[in-house]
């Protein structure tokens, strides 16, 4: 069984059920149904994802010594023993958590607070000390003040160790905060020092225009060395390109119900066709079956089916 590294953020997700689409007004109360409590951020939504794929995964991240973290520990264990094993625990800062507004009809809201995400460093990812794998994916540096600090050097830092261990490597991002700290980044210095270390740079269509600094990011990106872009397009599904040749792959249409790490999942669905042999135009295809299928419940993991169903679903070539 292939083993992936997924490294980065994560964070507990408190998702309301919301009956109605409603504008929040200060002073109203807003009824609500049920809430879901998962586990959230690229480590549970990617690294989950590929588990209930059945890939052997190792999760690096950082969760605080409180109930929240918890939470994360047992909901992470519940996917398998062990899971939580390369979850680095801290008392300085609490875990990471955000409330997921997701109306009927309207993109989601997020209220997000980084916690210990702000702390990760790179004496948290020990390859020595993780099991041998063959891929290494890292998620959201936005969201991690040590990770774009100091030109993002130590973000750099783990990459280039991440393929000294022989490892291929996928980077995703998140949107800077254009009020915040990560908004003052310089993140095109950032990615000039981390992609010639990234394989497979996976960032949004809209994520990549504003770190790259505008028009046509992909070609940044490739500048910058990046070997692959694989841009998430949201309805419009996934475009690839290494410089020379360019593919792209639609959704497939399903019932959506909520899109809360569609593009995690998505993610994930690649990694797993590209670590199982298939080849660029059918990795993508798989990604966005796994998409899809996560975006047919509102949480981000319970839509995902295992490998044979999304397989026969949408009709995956068998190798």
């Amino acid at each position: 069984m292939s083993r992936v590294i997924v490294a980065g953020h994560l964070c507990l997700d408190i998702i309301p059920e919301v009956l109605t689409s409603t504008s929040i007004e200060p002073g109203q109360l807003v009824d609500t149904g049920p809430s879901i409590l998962s586990t959230g951020g690229a480590v549970s939504n990617v690294g989950l994802a590929l588990r209930k794929l059945g890939m052997d995964v190792a999760l690096v991240a950082k969760i605080g010594e409180d109930a929240f973290g918890d939470a994360i520990a047992r909901l992470v264990r519940g996917f398998g023993d062990g899971l939580d094993a390369h979850l680095s625990r801290t008392s300085t800062a609490q875990t990471s958590y955000s409330i997921v507004i997701s109306q009927p009809g309207r993109d989601r809201t997020f209220l997000h607070h980084p916690g210990c995400n702000h702390f990760f460093g790179a004496e948290d990812v020990d390859f020595d000390a993780l099991p041998k794998s063959e891929w290494f994916h890292f998620g959201y540096p936005p969201l991690m003040r040590r990770m774009f600090s100091d030109g993002g050097v130590e973000l750099a830092d783990i990459f280039a160790r991440a393929k000294r261990a022989g490892l291929t490597t996928s980077l995703d991002m998140s949107l800077p905060d254009s009020a915040g700290e990560s908004g003052r980044a310089p993140w095109p210095q950032i990615l000039a020092k981390v992609l010639p270390h990234v394989d497979f740079f996976m960032p949004s269509e809209e994520e990549a225009s504003l770190v790259t600094g505008g028009a046509d990011p992909a070609q940044k990106a490739l500048e910058w060395g990046a070997k692959n872009v694989v841009l998430k397009c949201g309805a419009d599904g996934l475009r690839w390109s290494d410089g020379t040749s360019e593919l792209h792959q639609p959704v497939f249409p399903v019932e959506i119900v909520g899109t809360t790490g569609s593009g995690d999942a998505t993610i994930a669905g690649f990694i797993y066709g590209m670590t199982h042999g298939y080849a660029i135009a059918e990795s993508l295809r798989i990604g966005c079956a796994v998409g899809a299928s996560s975006c047919e419940a509102a949480d981000s993991l319970s839509g995902i089916r295992d490998w044979a169903t999304i397989r026969d679903r949408f009709v995956i070539p068998r190798l």
